[in-house]
């Protein structure tokens, strides 16, 4: 009985964009897809469409690392925030509330907007959230108060 000898396998050069694969491109590629996913994510905060539901979706496929995100700024923002929607937010990703967001036209760090100050702004922010942001960053309280 003979034995079987799989032929090799020849690889055709992945295509992306009309040139071979490169890891580079690759790379390029996944990060402008995270980016992409994490603006919707941003989105989906400040929108009307804004529950836990819609949270549980995106924090299933999200990775936990979305560091200078403004996520948790516009869910205060946003007539449909609920402490639960904010806790969600907050477990997923913690250090949001220590991400002070600097306007394009301001230098970093001088006038930098805590999640805190867009609840305060909010009329809808029920005073159980700002409590919760308040003891998660007492800090952002004292910053301009030097």
């Amino acid at each position: 009985m003979s034995k079987f000898h799989p032929r090799p396998v020849r690889r055709s050069p992945r295509l992306i964009g009309g040139s071979t694969y490169d890891e580079e491109s690759d790379k390029d590629d996944f990060v402008n897809r995270i980016l992409q996913a994490v603006k919707k994510f941003e989105n989906l905060c400040g929108s009307d469409s804004l529950s836990l539901d819609a949270l549980d979706i995106w924090i299933d496929v999200l990775p936990p690392f979305l560091k200078g995100s403004i996520f948790l700024h516009r869910a205060c923002l946003n007539k449909r925030v609920t402490l639960d929607i904010i806790e969600r937010l907050l477990d997923f990703y913690p250090a949001a509330v220590d991400f002070g967001f600097c306007p394009e036209d301001e230098p970093p760090g001088i006038h930098a907007v805590y999640p805190l100050h867009l609840a305060c702004s909010n009329e809808s922010c029920p005073s159980s959230v700002l409590q919760l942001l308040i003891n998660k960053n007492e800090s952002v309280l004292t910053l301009f108060s030097k």
